[in-house]
């Protein structure tokens, strides 16, 4: 038999190696009669050549595979009887579990810090406790005032541990959150929380520090306030010269508590606050400055502040009334376009509204991006099918129902005629369908298609984005 020692690669756990092969060949001159092969440990049979003899000068050929069952080294091994004796190989393989990404903690909580400070560092651990490298790591911060250094690098030995070192940074007073996200090969991700809180350093500063980003805005709308807090953490007042503002930027009214007028005094050890808006006029990066002069050593306070803006415009791109009758569809297109330096990223989604009975409204596509003219349709399906409408034969028992009271009425008053309007009512009944012989076979008709009542139907198509909304009147009308 040969070989005597088969040895197999690394193998996953569970999974299955590639075979190998062992021959046992018959070298004497007389036919030898051959008992079933055996394997033992992770190892199996997944071809036999070899029947119950073997003729004087051939072989035949066993196939082997190892599936590892657990990880580490795994012996086995393979037996065969025949008439010369007994014959047996030895298996060897090892098994490998494979790679883990544990990571902990789940959450970091930071000490207060000044603005424009780092914090000390703290570490997330990440492990793999598997025989194999975890690949494709990769980890960055999502959001807040955090800064994450991998030195994990995009891979992990096995059973190995790497750190990834977050910093808190402030730019801002008060409580902060923030997001920590780690990948790695298996597609999925992990997030750390991360909370800290700002605080103002001595002497006059502005907080946020730097600058103050507004989100995507639609040209005209005002989105939500963002706070602006000056602090005088000196023990001496504060004489406040002036504050501007430049820019698609305002001070939201009724927020601004800060001193102002002629020798304007902000207490030692105090702050005020305003809410500034952000008001774009066109499209695409906006930018501007808020300055306030004082008496302080580092005046006067600047702090940058940027915002993107979009704009379009829908109209009509042919005619915006069509007649039609009850079951046709009407199609209304239309043009969507952007504002100049529109950042093509941003996309706008449509809806419409005003369908009559029976009729579905929908638009073609129903997100675009800003990145260029598009043409919209908006399209009116009427007489739309429903499949619980009731058949024939219901509805001749519900006018039945609806005129019996009718007949009895004629009857007490005249029995002849009374007679004869009830029999006029079975026949009503009994005709068509209703009349069907049992056993016959045949089926009730496709429930009829739901009609769509005639008249002039407002139909809006709407197009929404960053807050701005643009919208068509369009008219139906059903003959």
């Amino acid at each position: 038999m040969t070989p005597l020692n088969l040895s197999f690669s690394a193998t996953s756990i569970n999974a299955t190696s590639a075979r190998q092969n062992i021959t046992i060949s018959n070298t004497g001159g007389a036919t030898l009669s051959l008992q079933t092969p055996s394997v033992t440990g992770d190892f199996k049979l997944i071809a036999n050549t070899c029947g119950s003899t073997l003729a004087s000068s051939t072989g035949c050929t066993v196939s082997v595979v190892f599936t590892p069952t657990t990880s580490g080294t795994r012996t086995g091994t393979f037996t065969i009887t025949d008439d010369a004796g007994t014959q047996i190989a030895s298996l060897m393989g090892i098994g490998t579990s494979p790679a883990t990404d544990a990571l902990s903690p789940s959450s970091l909580a930071f000490a207060p810090q000044q603005l424009g400070t780092s914090s000390a560092a703290q570490v997330v651990t990440l492990t793999n406790s598997g025989d194999v490298a975890l690949s494709l790591i990769a980890a960055q911060i999502l959001s807040g005032d955090f800064i994450a250094v991998n030195s994990c690098g995009a891979s992990l030995n096995a059973h190995s541990s790497c750190s990834i070192v977050v910093s808190f940074q402030p730019k801002s007073l008060g409580p902060t959150t923030g997001l920590l996200a780690v990948s790695d090969e298996y597609g999925r991700t992990q997030n750390v929380t991360l909370t800290g809180i700002g605080t103002a350093p001595p002497g006059v500063s502005l907080s946020p520090l730097f600058t103050l980003n507004f989100p995507v805005t639609g040209i005209g709308v005002n989105v939500l306030s963002q706070i602006v807090t000056l602090t005088n953490n000196d023990n001496f007042p504060l004489t406040l010269t002036s504050t501007t503002l430049t820019g698609d930027f305002a001070i939201a009214p009724g927020t601004n508590t800060c001193p102002s007028g002629p020798n304007a005094i902000l207490a030692a050890n105090s702050a005020c606050t305003m809410q500034l808006i952000f008001t774009p006029v066109a499209g695409g990066l906006r930018t501007g400055a808020l300055t306030i002069v004082d008496d302080a050593p580092n005046s006067p306070h600047v702090l940058r502040l940027t915002g993107t803006a979009v704009g379009f415009t829908l109209e009509k791109n042919g005619d915006t009334t069509v007649t039609i009758n009850s079951g046709q569809s009407a199609v209304f297109p239309l043009l969507l376009t952007p504002a100049a330096s529109t950042p093509g990223s941003a996309a706008a989604t449509f809806t419409c509204t005003g369908a009559p009975a029976n009729a579905t409204c929908t638009v073609t596509p129903d997100t675009v991006s800003l990145d260029s003219i598009r043409t919209i349709s908006v399209t009116v399906l009427t007489g739309t099918t429903t499949a619980s409408s009731s058949s024939p034969s219901q509805s001749r028992i519900l006018w039945l129902a609806a005129l019996l009271p009718l007949g009895l009425l004629a009857l007490r008053r005249h029995r002849l005629s009374g007679l004869a309007v009830l029999g006029s009512l079975i026949v009503l009944v009994g005709c068509g369908s209703g009349r069907r012989i049992p056993g016959t076979g045949g089926s009730d008709p496709t429930p009829p298609t739901q009609v769509t009542p005639v008249g002039t139907y407002t139909i809006i198509a709407s197009a929404s984005c960053a807050g701005l909304t643009r919208s068509v009147n369009l008219t139906l009308i059903v003959k």
